[in-house]
């Protein structure tokens, strides 16, 4: 039922992008490196779980907007695809097998999607194309390695207690105070981290590191090798529970004042900071497709790029498609 509700918006979709014709194969852009065509979009549609949710919004403004994404993911793939390597798409495509619960759960979840694997792969090598492409654009210098020294902090090994009741925390806290108990044994007994549980807590992780809530890191870089914490509340946002924490330092690195040691660690971070910039990301993405010659086949989409293109380059779009054939 859920692949037929797609496959009707894909439709419906067709019908908004292309009118009345009956011409499945003609084109709706072209661009350095290829063009889209209303089969392209059709099948990217089918893909599309957001077109399947809904009919109470726009069909019209849905559809553009994949459009809109399927232009920019084309451009950067077709400039930066070659920087994506196989290995680079494989370890992710098993990484997210591994956060599904194995191969077969996630086979599953992808099937019950309408994806296949290598529609998964695309999508991966897509996203890294245009994270390979906005590098491009990024100017990391002495401010920005400055911003990123302010919040980094070197590795830390340490072993971690997780439950979701504050009185067992507080117990197993006690108990390994007293030396009634030892951490690594609490912590494979008791830990609903089973990641971490099996290796009686042990993890190493840096300010980046997101396996570790920002509460609990916070915590490890202000203790003292051996030192233990105490009882740590993490409100998880997602599903608005909270899980309690303890953590034990086993060794760690200190920060120091030598930010040359790290200059690849803080390039990185500020890498990943102007990957959220919005305003960043807007102005990298415009560029792209300045230089992508993109010709709309109608002129009702000149402004389709409008959150990416000034209003004189929208100007000149359309005054080639008027001008084209």
């Amino acid at each position: 039922m859920k692949k037929m509700i797609v496959l009707l918006a894909g439709t419906l979709g067709l019908f908004v992008l292309t009118g009345c014709t009956n011409n499945v194969n003609s084109e709706i852009a072209t661009m350095r490196g290829g063009n889209i065509g209303v089969t392209d979009f059709y099948q990217a549609a089918f893909l599309d779980p957001a077109l399947g949710q809904s009919f109470s919004g726009s069909r019209k403004q849905a559809n553009e907007q994949l459009l809109q994404e399927m232009i920019v993911k084309k451009v950067f793939v077709d400039a930066y695809g070659d920087k994506v390597s196989e290995a680079r798409i494989e370890e992710m495509y098993n990484e997210q097998e591994a956060t599904y619960g194995g191969k077969e759960a996630f086979q599953q979840a992808l099937q019950a999607s309408g994806w296949t694997k290598k529609d998964f792969q695309e999508m991966i090598r897509e996203s890294l194309a245009i994270e390979a492409g906005l590098k491009e654009h990024m100017e990391i210098g002495e401010a920005e390695l400055d911003a990123a020294w302010e919040d980094f902090h070197p590795e830390v090994k340490a072993q971690l207690i997780q439950v979701s009741e504050e009185e067992q925390a507080k117990e197993l806290l006690e108990a390994v105070q007293a030396n009634e108990a030892d951490f690594e044994e609490v912590a494979n007994e008791h830990s609903e981290q089973k990641e971490t549980a099996e290796n009686g807590g042990t993890i190493t992780f840096d300010s980046t590191s997101d396996e570790v809530p920002s509460e609990v890191k916070n915590v490890a870089f202000y203790l003292g090798t051996e030192e233990l914490s105490s009882v740590i509340p993490v409100i998880n946002p997602t599903t608005n529970q909270t899980s309690y924490y303890l953590i034990k330092v086993i060794d760690k690195e200190e920060k120091g004042t030598d930010q040359s040691k790290y200059k690849e660690k803080l390039t990185e971070i500020a890498q990943s900071t102007l990957l959220t910039d919005s305003e960043f990301v807007k102005t990298a993405i415009g560029k792209e497709l300045q230089e992508a010659d993109i010709y709309l086949k109608e002129e009702r989409f000149s402004d389709l790029l409008s959150d990416y293109l000034r209003p004189e380059d929208i100007d000149e779009s359309t005054k080639n498609s008027t001008e084209n054939p």
